[in-house]
């Protein structure tokens, strides 16, 4: 005979099993999460705290904090990484610590220096300013009448001296200028009687060139607050390279007002042009230059 038997089990007690390993595969993997979690941390913490240092360190290196030493011994690629940071901090501060080392010694010598400068040109002038008085005197007659020749002489002497006397102050003002130690005295003063004055120190350096010092500064041009002194000083150097430089036809100074408005001051405008070889248009930008020259065999 052909049995068939039938079970009815109630679904609650079919599915409880179910249910019951479903709660425990959810809680093992919550579990497992929690540990993933927490090793995930605590590897992130290992791999990322040494990079947050160099970060930090490299940070304090931009500053000049060039102490900076990072605390890692590692076997791994990062280890490498902090190692050869370290020594390139230490090769840093080694440096840095020499070259404070030269800077005091530069300051030093710039300091003497600068002494040198002071002391040698106090100990110049003496003897110039002598010697441009007793040659004055002896043009003023002071050792009765001189021939004319003589007297062209005497003046020649004064005149070199004065120069002398003014490259011993152009030394010490380039000095002051460099440690932004000069003081202007600004006061009102005549341009025009300026140029006449420096026009007519300069007619010795012309010598027997065909060369005209032409002063084209109005006579009722209005005064001008400016250091006499640096002016004369400005112009002069100019006036001297421009007849160094021309070999004929002229040397001019003019000034031409700047029109302004109400609430601005009133500027002028000084010229010193010449007939002279002139700069190339691409050696303009070296003017302000110290020490610079347009290289070619006529002006060196």
């Amino acid at each position: 005979m052909d049995w068939l038997i039938v079970v009815v089990v109630p679904e609650g007690d079919f599915i409880e099993q179910i249910h019951a390993h479903t709660r425990t595969t959810i809680a093992l993997c919550l579990v497992a999460l929690l540990l993933a979690t927490e090793v995930g941390i605590v590897t992130s913490r290992w791999v990322v705290r040494p990079i947050l240092q160099l970060k930090d360190a490299a940070i304090a290196l931009e500053k000049g904090q060039f102490d900076q030493i990072v605390n890692q011994e590692r076997s791994d690629e990062l280890g490498v990484l902090v190692k050869a940071f370290n020594n390139m901090a230490r090769q840093l501060q080694e440096s840095f610590a020499t070259l404070e080392a030269k800077n005091t010694e530069l300051q030093h010598l710039d300091q003497l220096k600068n002494e040198f400068l002071a002391n040698t040109s106090h100990e110049l002038r003496t003897p110039l300013n002598g010697m441009i008085s007793i040659a004055e005197s002896l043009m003023d007659g002071v050792a009765g009448q001189l021939p004319s020749k003589a007297n062209a002489n005497l003046a020649i002497i004064a005149s070199s001296g004065k120069r002398l006397g003014n490259l011993v102050n152009d030394l010490l003002d380039f000095s002051k200028l460099k440690h932004k130690h000069l003081e202007l005295q600004i006061k009102p003063v005549s341009l025009r009687e300026i140029a006449n004055l420096i026009l007519g120190h300069s007619q010795s350096l012309i010598g027997k060139k065909p060369l005209q010092l032409i002063n084209s500064i109005a006579a009722d041009m209005p005064l001008v607050d400016a250091d006499e002194n640096r002016l004369q000083q400005i112009i002069y150097n100019l006036i001297e390279n421009a007849i160094k430089f021309t070999e004929s036809g002229k040397v001019e100074v003019s000034a031409e007002q700047l029109p302004v408005s109400n609430d601005e001051l009133p500027m002028l405008v000084i010229t010193v042009s010449d007939t002279g070889i002139g700069i190339p248009a691409d050696k303009l930008n070296r003017i302000f230059d110290s020490f610079e020259s347009v290289d070619c065999s006529r002006t060196k």
